[in-house]
């Protein structure tokens, strides 16, 4: 466990180091003078915009949580809708958002279920968004040797959501992991490693017999809608923060810099993907002559984003209290 702890302690000081660097390279100055003037007034409505894609990804669950006849009143679905977010946003690849699940033992596996396949629609949607993104600025701002990297990128996402939705590949995997953690020597935490895959194996069962029983193709795609919603709401939370911050750029220039920001932040063994992402959305909108407001912006978002999930995860934890 303390071998665990370490590396995640390790993992974020390399996200704040890459995080200041960044702002370091881009000029502090430069920063400051964005964050003076910008309008606050567009982070409100970043906010609202926000507030309105959670509501539609919490209905999405309250979908899902029918679909399989869960046992799970409306406040207290929505307060795990929020616990995962923010478990999910201060983990490493998003690890955490299994917190709510792995800690309710009575219905562990179906909450599990539930934020797995989540997951998979979502990765679906990202991949859709990227493709479109990368065709888009492809020889504009994407290159050969760029295409090589973001390919690799989206087979090892594909790959995953291969393993996660079908059965035998996903059990393949499970035992090779369970394998590796049983090989690893004590000092590098192999009691914790195998206890953790065996928590997460008790649930794995009814995620496939969910998936071959609830989850058919037509409900996927249903499901795949209202993600595209959601996400053409969060669209509008970054829209907002770069106005407040100056950013003005096309639309579809804004949605490349989001979409290679989360991409990254999703891959990248830092919590909440902490300066690797950002670095990308900088790269992006700096090719297009905004790196001191992309800088603005990055840190208006780092302060919203953080503030309103944990925020909402107080106000329903002591709901459901």
């Amino acid at each position: 466990m303390g071998v665990a702890r370490t590396a995640g302690r390790l993992a974020l000081v390399a996200g704040f180091a890459i995080f200041a660097g960044l702002i370091y390279y881009i000029g502090p100055p430069d920063v400051a003078r964005v964050l003076a003037g910008a309008r606050y007034g567009y982070v409100l409505a970043a906010m609202c915009s926000i507030a309105a894609a959670s509501f539609i990804r919490v209905y999405k669950w309250r979908i899902m949580r029918d679909r399989m006849g869960m046992d799970a009143p409306l406040p207290e679905l929505a307060g795990m809708f929020f616990s995962s977010k923010f478990w999910g946003m201060v983990s490493p690849m998003r690890s955490g958002e299994a917190v709510p699940a792995l800690l309710d033992k009575g219905r562990r596996a179906g909450l599990l279920s539930l934020i797995l396949y989540d997951r998979v629609v979502e990765s679906f949607q990202t991949l859709i968004v990227f493709v479109c993104a990368f065709i888009v600025f492809y020889g504009s701002f994407f290159d050969a040797g760029a295409g090589l990297v973001l390919a690799g990128i989206v087979l090892v996402l594909l790959l995953a959501t291969f393993l996660m939705v079908r059965k035998d590949a996903g059990e393949f995997a499970f035992s090779v992991m369970v394998r590796v953690a049983g090989a690893l020597p004590a000092w590098l935490g192999r009691d914790t490693a195998r206890r953790a895959l065996l928590a997460v194996e008790a649930g794995m069962e009814e995620f496939y017999r969910a998936v071959g029983e609830f989850f058919s193709v037509g409900f996927t795609f249903s499901l795949l809608m209202v993600t595209f919603l959601a996400w053409g709401f969060e669209m509008g939370f970054w829209l907002g923060i770069f106005a407040a911050a100056g950013v003005d750029v096309p639309v579809t220039v804004s949605v490349a810099a989001v979409v290679v920001f989360s991409m990254i932040s999703a891959l990248a063994p830092i919590p909440g993907g902490l300066g690797a992402g950002d670095l990308g959305l900088a790269m992006v909108l700096g090719h297009f002559g905004y790196a001191a407001e992309a800088g603005g912006a990055i840190l208006l978002s780092r302060v919203v984003t953080p503030a309103y999930l944990y925020g909402c995860y107080l106000l329903f934890s002591a709901r459901r209290a």
